[in-house]
């Protein structure tokens, strides 16, 4: 269902959560005001959103290092540039929350790690995220299999043959109506 279109009635829900959605959306106080409109008074949303880490992840900036310029960039959708650059800092995405209904608004961040068995098990899991996976999509099967093999090699070369840990980070909306 489109986030900025909810077709249920209103104060409908004890309570809303989106995981890793709301970065998608065009209009974020859109999205948020329907958010507000279906649950009830006194209910609460969470909302995560990921975003840039502190600390960079060496194994992805091997892959990009290593395979990137054999693929096309990662699209910049220019619908989603604001909500994009509001969900990366806290008081402005707090901001649009209270803009949208809701009384009370905070975010958390959080800073994370994920622990991968291997170079490959990354490699596996990195070429299916949108980012990636709409690059690879750009080159055949024969291609795409081999640009991943270099990465896995070269990951391995850098960093051992595993276990690797990836930073990563969160911003956690806490709204309530």
């Amino acid at each position: 269902m489109d986030m900025e279109d909810l077709r249920l009635p209103d104060a409908a829900f004890d309570a809303a959560v989106c995981g890793h959605g709301l970065q998608f959306v065009p209009d974020l106080r859109r999205a948020l005001t329907e958010a507000r409109r279906v649950i009830k008074s006194g209910a609460r949303m969470a909302a995560s959103v990921p975003i840039e880490p502190s600390r960079p992840s060496e194994a992805q900036a091997i892959l990009e290092r290593t395979v990137g310029g054999s693929l096309p960039p990662a699209p910049r959708p220019r619908d989603q540039f604001i909500t994009r650059r509001t969900v990366e800092h806290a008081d402005a995405f707090a901001a649009i929350a209270r803009e949208a209904g809701f009384s009370e608004a905070r975010v958390v961040r959080l800073e994370e790690s994920t622990t991968w068995r291997s170079p490959q098990h990354y490699i596996d899991m990195a070429s299916g995220w949108w980012s990636m996976a709409i690059r690879l999509d750009a080159v055949s099967a024969d291609e795409r299999g081999a640009l991943l093999a270099r990465g896995v090699h070269a990951i391995e070369a850098e960093l051992g043959r595993g276990p690797l840990e990836i930073a990563g980070a969160t911003n956690v909306l806490l709204a309530t109506v």
